[in-house]
């Protein structure tokens, strides 16, 4: 995994100065491509682990492992087809997010695919949590509940897209989905965390809990933002979802190597 690790921090190093740069000599344009380009780039490397994880567990859905990183990988293909004809729809809009937009289908298809792939995985190891005893036992079955409730709790009390009622039911009604859906894989990556705590595939949950729960703060801080007409394509925050991309991508490479 020492390449992989090298990898990635060179990546976030890479995009952390073209940020910097770009802030401290205020070029929008720059920070646009750069923002754009690292989408695609860290989002491909998590297609592409995803995709590797299929190669090795087979591709089909004869079992819980196969249909899991399917569905895992289809949800991240969604999100890299949204995030190129995204960058495309800014450019051509003058640099302007434009949210909501036809485009949240392929986010919101994306998310969904990826909880049921969670929800595959989690099916497959259903008799070592069902049967779970003493501390282990309720820690497994509160601790996700909790994540869920406080997490949609926490969001909603920074976002409160019910306000956006008065000017738009679609745009309150999706940010209380991507919070809600946040929120939910945030749950079931938690549970996964727990579960393998104590195993070898301890680590890679550890980093893929890591990266949903950053990547559920950066959603939330994007909605705020947004919300407050400060956000901008290359805000600081986007470097939050960028590291939510290599944990995952990373994470999955360590589960790979570990399961098998």
């Amino acid at each position: 995994m020492f390449k992989e690790y090298a990898t990635a921090i060179m990546a976030l190093a890479f995009i952390d100065l073209a940020y910097l740069f770009g802030h401290l000599n205020r070029r929008p344009v720059e920070l646009a491509f750069v923002s754009t380009g690292g989408y695609i780039a860290l989002t491909s490397g998590v297609l592409a682990s995803a995709l590797y994880a299929v190669r090795r567990y087979g591709f089909g859905v004869r079992d819980n492992l196969q249909k899991s990183v399917l569905m895992i990988s289809l949800g991240f293909t969604f999100w890299l087809l949204g995030i190129i004809l995204g960058s495309l729809t800014v450019f051509h809009g003058g640099f302007t997010v434009r949210f909501p937009s036809w485009l949240d289908a392929l986010w919101l298809t994306g998310y969904t695919l990826l909880i049921c792939g969670f929800y595959a995985y989690d099916k497959m190891f259903q008799i070592i949590w069902s049967y779970s005893k003493g501390r282990f036992k309720y820690a497994m079955r509160s601790a996700p509940p909790a994540v869920f409730f406080s997490i949609t709790y926490l969001s909603l009390y920074f976002v409160n897209p019910l306000k956006g009622l008065e000017s738009s039911y679609a745009t309150a009604t999706l940010e209380l989905t991507y919070l809600v859906l946040d929120a939910l894989a945030s749950g079931f990556a938690v549970f996964n965390m727990i579960l393998f705590f104590k195993g070898r595939l301890g680590k890679a949950w550890t980093l893929i809990s890591s990266a949903m729960l950053i990547g559920t703060a950066s959603t939330t801080i994007f909605f705020y933002l947004y919300n407050h007409g400060r956000y901008y394509r290359g805000h600081p925050v986007e470097l939050l979802s960028f590291l939510s991309l290599v944990l995952i991508a990373l994470g999955m490479r360590m589960h790979v190597k570990e399961f098998s």
